[in-house]
């Protein structure tokens, strides 16, 4: 061996050692995968022009030499960064006006911020002065590491997050000799900075990873999302492609405050009403209840299905969805129970629309405990459970002593409640029909029997062709962001909460968007042989229901002192008139906005996280649209007057939400100070 082998040999195992000292101090589950590693196709190698490089099947992944490659692939990288930038298209009043039909204020002002942003980008565009950079990265994900000269490259730059991302073992492996990972650690370790660390996991733990980190360290950080692809392979296209086809999901589901307020409205009144809430730890199966279980959503295919359905209605529980209970009572069936999760007053119209209060009324319900209270009086009893993440249930939760079920992935639509529901009961097999979370024909976008096509056929969405998922039965389905979230949300309740132990399947009898986790049934190929007792299955779950440790004189005396917090924190740090004097340079309006996420955040765990709940929908729609359009307009003049007149707009904007806050806290009963 020569004297320069030799020496790149003792340098290369130094590092190594001193990396896996390193990691067994700061990632111990990272020291354990490599302490005794061997990798299984890649290594280090000299390659024929004597550079350090990563081999495999008799070909390097780095073309010529590796550090200068890799210096001139970082440059363009900073020049012209992959970005998936969040942007709301300003609506014009007729548009809001039929997305909107209920009023809510929220829409009004996003839709004046993101009109702003829009003039302002024009004008930016116009003058090509759109590409002058911001000077910063909120949030970085870096897919690859290979030799890792590119992470010494980044970490130059202003990055306050960066999420680094090794799908193969071997490539992670070789990093451990040739980078110092506590120097670059130690990078990303300053006030507002992280650095997170994910090998070998599948892209779904990925993106899930995103997800986390955003929780933690503000949402609004997503307005600009950046993309490091270190090296090509059909691994980290798939990555890549998979978080830019599901990224939606990231923006989806933020909440806003006047819909938390009807949460906390509406929970009070279920509980003065004294509606029974499922208890924690109910399980089907492991009580001998074990009832297969039909959910029937309104997607288009459920016209396909209604003969095996009514077939078997003796042999299963059947479960309608929102609109699909119209169309059940059109077909001659009568479901067992029927599921709501929507909060606003529209769904007591759709049920009223059936015109036979009787059918209603020989039906269970089980909903969120936001559902609108008049719902509940329709049918003949009532089993409530707790939406995640929803300021009322966290309200219960910090207010009572009770042991009532939180279940989670039960939204955004009403398909993903009762999937959720019976996944978290632990029920036996499940068939899903109607849960298309798509169309074939856009003009087929609902069972033709759900009153999408009659009574309410203003409030059908127009639908399009624009985004293509893969079919259940083979083939292209076409979705929209709101089914592709509900897909991705039936995604996870199958992925965490239905596991091999269960002994149970769910059956996609629906043809509509292959979800994962679901085995692909055609309807014609159930066999079901046993009649179901259905007045034990119903009687079961409503003997572990409880009414009894909820009393509304508490919630009025407890909800008074959380609002109270509420008020305070939009008047001490959410509304200040001092910035509308101040020229702000684009990059400090990250800084600005993680003052309103840390106060928040210094909430949890406390009994005012329901304040959290309350404010953070809100917040995060402004800022990561007012966030999103900085980086569409560039670091120029016209980015500085948008930031004032976005100021504006929002403090005007929270001022009204103090208002309504007041004012719901009257409506409830609770007496606030003065």
């Amino acid at each position: 061996m020569s004297l320069d082998k030799a020496l790149l040999k003792n340098i290369l195992t130094l590092t190594f050692d001193t990396n896996m000292h390193f990691l067994k101090e700061q990632f111990p589950h990272l020291f354990e995968k490599f302490v005794n590693y061997e990798p299984k196709e890649y290594g280090l190698e000299l390659d024929e022009n004597n550079h350090l490089n990563i081999a495999c099947n008799g070909h390097f992944i780095y073309a010529g030499n590796p550090k200068e490659t890799v210096i001139e692939q970082t440059q363009c990288f900073i020049k012209n960064p992959i970005r998936n930038i969040y942007r709301i298209t300003p609506m014009s009043d007729e548009e809001k006006e039929r997305n909107n039909p209920i009023g809510f204020k929220h829409l009004d002002y996003l839709t004046d911020v993101a009109r702003l942003g829009a003039k302002y980008e024009g004008k930016a565009l116009f003058e090509d002065l759109h590409t002058i950079p911001i000077g910063r990265f909120p949030f970085l994900a870096v897919i690859g590491v290979g030799l890792g000269y590119h992470l010494e490259q980044l970490a130059e730059q202003n990055i306050d997050h960066i999420y680094i991302y090794e799908p193969n073992e071997d490539l992670f492996y070789s990093s451990l000799f040739t980078l110092n990972w506590r120097w670059l650690v130690e990078r990303f370790q300053g006030v507002n900075k992280s650095i997170t660390i994910l090998v070998g996991a599948n892209k779904e733990s990925f993106f899930e990873g995103f997800q986390k980190l955003f929780f933690r360290f503000g949402i609004f950080k997503s307005g600009c999302l950046s993309f490091y692809k270190h090296y090509e392979s059909e691994t980290s296209g798939e990555i890549v492609d998979y978080i830019l086809k599901n990224g939606r999901v990231l923006y989806s589901g933020f909440g806003f405050t006047e819909d938390e307020i009807l949460s906390l409205k509406h929970t009070y009144e279920n509980i003065a009403k004294q509606h029974a809430f499922l208890k924690a730890g109910t399980q089907l199966m492991a009580n001998k209840i074990d009832a297969p279980i039909f959910i029937c959503g309104s997607g288009p295919s459920l016209d396909d299905d209604f003969e095996i359905i009514k077939e078997n209605k003796d042999k299963a529980i059947i479960v309608s969805c929102g609109s699909s209970l119209m169309a059940l009572k059109k077909y001659g069936i009568k479901p067992d129970i029927h599921f709501e999760v929507e909060r606003t007053g529209p769904v007591l119209d759709w049920l009223l629309a059936i015109d036979d209060k009787e059918y209603l009324s020989d039906i269970t319900f089980i909903g969120m405990n936001t559902v609108y209270p008049p719902v509940m009086d329709l049918f003949k009893e009532t089993i409530l459970f707790l939406k995640p993440n929803d300021a009322a249930s966290d309200m219960v939760r910090v207010t009572y002593e009770h042991d009532l079920s939180i279940i989670y992935a039960t939204n955004p639509t009403v398909v993903n409640g009762a999937l959720g529901f019976f996944n978290h009961v632990k029920s036996n097999d499940i068939y899903m029909f109607g849960c298309d979370f798509g169309y074939i024909d856009p003009n087929k976008h609902h069972s033709d029997k759900t009153g999408y096509f009659d009574a309410f056929k203003e409030t059908a969405v127009v639908q399009t062709q624009k985004d293509q998922r893969e079919a259940n039965f083979g083939g292209v389905v076409y979705t929209d962001s709101t089914l592709d979230s509900a897909r991705h949300a039936a995604e996870y309740t199958l992925r965490h909460h239905v596991s091999e132990n269960d002994n149970k399947t769910v059956y996609n009898c629906s043809n509509g968007v292959k979800v994962v986790g679901t085995t692909a049934l055609h309807s014609n190929e159930i066999v079901l042989e046993k009649q179901v007792d259905k007045a034990e299955f119903v009687q079961f779950l409503k003997s572990n229901s409880s009414d009894s440790s909820l009393d509304k004189e508490t919630w009025q005396r407890e909800i008074a002192l959380r609002i109270g917090t509420i008020i305070n924190i939009i008047d001490e740090t959410m509304i200040k008139p001092e910035y509308l004097e101040i020229d702000f340079e684009p990059k400090d309006i990250i800084d600005i906005f993680d003052t309103v996420h840390q106060r928040l955040m210094s909430l949890d765990g406390t009994k005012d996280i329901v304040a959290i709940r309350v404010l953070n929908g809100s917040v995060t729609y402004m800022e990561t649209t007012v966030l999103g359009y900085v980086y569409l307009i560039g670091n120029n003049t016209y980015c500085k007057s948008f930031l004032k007149e976005a100021f504006a707009v929002m403090f005007e904007y929270y001022g009204v939400l103090r208002t309504l806050l007041l004012e719901a806290a009257q409506e409830m009963g609770a007496k606030m100070d003065d």
